[in-house]
């Protein structure tokens, strides 16, 4: 559409007429496009604000918050009275547009912290080295069986740092004859004891000192019950940390045996021949207990359980049987000796040793 469209076909030409019409038109299409221009531009700044907001959130909805405020103030000044177009056809019009803009917020940026330490200066220190010393408060211990005695020993630090030692977690507390005979009554069930040590730091220039009390026998599994031990010698040893160190002890014979036996002391038996022979035990302790009977095959009588075969003695068999006997009970046994060897050959003519309960001792002879 021109600026002519909407003229009127009968327009007739005069000078003065067509000057009015065609300034009044030319004044409403300026205005027209100032109009527009204005709309254009408030159009562009929203649009601008609203894409620096959603840049400014990077993704998160509630991390910025955008106002925006557009304001377009068109003022138009026009002259109260009207031009005189004969003198001048220039139209003079003054418009002043005014867009208004807020500050959109932003997300406070924070710059990485360090947190790696500063390098410190290692010093190394040399502890001083210690200097234990072992020593019992006594050179050798004397006890009677079925006794208790107590053993005393004091480590010393004569070094400038501080020294290590071990004690026993479960000491060991009882005495008994390495070379004790095996037919010595024993309990039914023995104590159990423990390897591992407990270690004790001893600071320098300190002492420590450590009692331990033992019986001369063995005692009855968990329980106070004991078993005298019989007369002997033995040792005591201390294991800890660095070598082990001994005080010697003499256990000397108990008040009372604990046991009784009409065990013999002396069969004769011909060559090839068996000869059987009958005794009693009886213990003497108010708990049960065990032998183990070695030598010809001794066994409750009435029992057909036989004995069991063991090493060789001179040339008999030596055999083994586990008899228990209850707290102050007596059985009987019987003894089967048989004068032949191990592949049953008659024994030669002689004298032969063996030992009974407790390692009372019997002696064989043997005839042609």
């Amino acid at each position: 559409m021109s600026m002519f469209d909407d003229l009127d076909p009968m327009f007739e030409p005069s000078a003065e007429a067509a000057l009015e019409n065609v300034a009044t038109r030319v004044h409403a299409l300026r205005l027209r496009r100032r109009v527009t221009i204005a709309s254009a531009f408030g159009a562009f700044v929203v649009v601008t604000a609203l894409t620096s907001a959603a840049f400014a959130s990077n993704g998160n909805r509630h991390s910025a918050r955008v106002s925006i405020t557009n304001e377009v103030t068109s003022t138009t000044e026009t002259p109260t009275t009207e031009p005189d177009l004969a003198s001048s056809t220039t139209v003079s019009t003054d418009t002043t547009t005014t867009v208004t803009t807020t500050t959109i917020g932003t997300v406070p940026v924070v710059a990485p912290t360090d947190s790696t330490p500063p390098p410190t200066d290692t010093t190394t220190t040399t502890v001083p080295p210690a200097d234990l010393h072992f020593a019992f408060d006594q050179s050798r211990i004397v006890v009677q069986s079925g006794s208790t005695a107590t053993v005393s020993y004091t480590v010393t630090n004569d070094g400038d740092g501080p020294g290590q030692f071990g004690e026993p977690a479960c000491p060991f507390d009882e005495f008994w004859p390495p070379d004790a005979p095996r037919s010595w009554p024993a309990p039914v069930s023995e104590r159990v004891y423990c390897a591992a040590l407990t270690i004790v730091t001893i600071g320098p220039h300190e002492s420590k000192t450590f009692h331990h009390t033992l019986v001369a026998g063995k005692y009855d599994g968990d329980g106070n019950n004991v078993v005298p031990a019989p007369a002997g010698e033995t040792t005591y040893v201390v294991v800890g940390i660095g070598p082990s160190h001994t005080l010697p002890v003499t256990i000397t014979a108990p008040a009372q045996v604990p046991f009784s036996s009409t065990f013999p002391s002396h069969v004769t038996v011909a060559s090839g021949a068996t000869h059987t022979e009958t005794f009693t035990l009886t213990n003497r302790l108010a708990f049960p207990v065990s032998y183990r009977l070695e030598g010809p095959c001794m066994r409750l009588e009435g029992s057909t359980t036989g004995c069991n075969i063991g090493t060789l003695m001179q040339l008999d068999r030596l055999w083994t049987n586990d008899v228990v006997v209850g707290a102050n009970a007596t059985v009987t046994l019987t003894m089967e000796l048989s004068a032949t060897d191990p592949h049953n050959a008659n024994l030669p003519p002689g004298t032969y040793q063996f030992h009974g309960p407790g390692g009372m001792p019997l002696t064989l002879t043997v005839t042609p």
